[in-house]
This record gives C-alpha cells, sequence and structure tokens, in this order.
C-alpha cells in the first residue's frame, strides 16, 4: 500500500496477508472495531508508517508467518504493537508466541472471536495504561513529599533573610519579587502534593513536562 489510510482520528489496524480476497473480512472486523485497516507487506515497510494499534498476521495468506512475525517484533517501530497471527496451524503456535506473536488465533476460527480478542486486547491495554497513570501518579506524590521535606527549610531561610533585607532596605522593588518566587515555589510543592491525575503537555520532537496548573 502506498498510503496509509485517511482516518488518522482512528486507531490503524495493520494487515499482513496476500489473499486479499479475504480483504472486506478483514475490513469488516476492523470497521466493527472502529479501526482503520492497514494493508502490509511481508517484511516491514522501510518508511515510516502512522503509529499502529494492533497488528494482524495471516499465517496461512503469507509464506513464512514465524520469519514475519520476529521481522515486525525486531522493527523498533512495532517493537511494542500487540501481534495476532490467525489461520495458524497448531504446531506453529509456540513458535509464533516465541517469534513475538502477542496471541494466535487457529485456522477456521470465526471472525467473531478477531474481533472479541481485538476488543480483549484494547481493554487489557487500557488496564495497563490506567496502572501506568497510577504508579506515575503514586511516584509524584513521593518525589513531593521528599521535595516539601529538602525544600522547605532553605525557604525558611531565604524567605527571613529576605524579610530582614526589606526592613533594611524598603524601597528595594527586587526584595518583593524574590519573596514571590519564594511563595510560588512552595505553592508548586503544595500542588504536587495534591495531584490527582498525572497530566502532561506535548511539546515537538515528542517530549512532554507535567501540568501543575
Amino acid at each position: 500500500m502506498d498510503h496509509a489510510p485517511d482516518a488518522s482520528h482512528r486507531p490503524l489496524l495493520g494487515l499482513v496477508t496476500d489473499e486479499f480476497e479475504l480483504m472486506w473480512l478483514f475490513e469488516s472486523v476492523a470497521a466493527a472495531g472502529d479501526m482503520a485497516l492497514l494493508p502490509l507487506e511481508e517484511e516491514p515497510p522501510h518508511v515510516p508508517v502512522p503509529p499502529l494499534s494492533y497488528l494482524v498476521i495471516d499465517a496461512k495468506g503469507i509464506k513464512e508467518a514465524v520469519s514475519c512475525v520476529e521481522s515486525y517484533r525486531r522493527n523498533p517501530a512495532f517493537a511494542t504493537v500487540p501481534i495476532l497471527a490467525v489461520r495458524a496451524a497448531d504446531e506453529l503456535y509456540p513458535r509464533l508466541l516465541a517469534a513475538g506473536a502477542t496471541d494466535c488465533l487457529p485456522d477456521g476460527f470465526r471472525w467473531e472471536t478477531l474481533h472479541h480478542r481485538l476488543q480483549v486486547l484494547r481493554g487489557h491495554e487500557e488496564l495497563q495504561r490506567k496502572a501506568r497513570a497510577v504508579e506515575r501518579l503514586e511516584s509524584v506524590r513521593q518525589m513531593a513529599g521528599t521535595l516539601k521535606h529538602e525544600i522547605n527549610n532553605p525557604l525558611a531561610v531565604i524567605s527571613m533573610q529576605v524579610e530582614m533585607l526589606s526592613r533594611k532596605y524598603p524601597e528595594e522593588v527586587k526584595l518583593a519579587k524574590v519573596m514571590e518566587m519564594v511563595e510560588r515555589i512552595r505553592v508548586l510543592v503544595q500542588v504536587l502534593q495534591k495531584m490527582r491525575e498525572t497530566a502532561t503537555a506535548d511539546y515537538p520532537g515528542g517530549s512532554s513536562i507535567l501540568k501543575l496548573g
């Protein structure tokens, strides 16, 4: 396929098969899961493709299913993509799983089963995402506790010194700015401790920072 489907707002289901007469069946499964179908070759593409939510490899519809799974799994762009091998012979199961397949469906499977299996994978990924979010939040709270302990004492010293200087030099406006920044640091640490979710802001280049307000 020369280009990805024009459905950037929908999750992408990659498909590797040479039996294009079955394409409408795979398309119906993708549509049932509100996904767009992206046909791929037996070897991973050499040009960038949009991130896939899942990859289905038709073990009966290509020459070397095991090496195909291995090739995609070794490719950094597909290293974490769930790979579902379908129409696989029973004797291939151990080899496909060892090659990196997430799951296998036998030859003669019901198409409803493929849809259900993809939904199960989606639900499992959502649970993992929530678990990672909870873990990140707990890490942030632990860090905030450490920061509060380590920062409050220096802030108290700074506040005391700035207050003394303000009494001595009441016309110095920069001292008021220093006190404002000290209070801002205190508030930020309190916000970190009270966070209920780890919202982030994305930046160009794939980086992101924690949103505190």
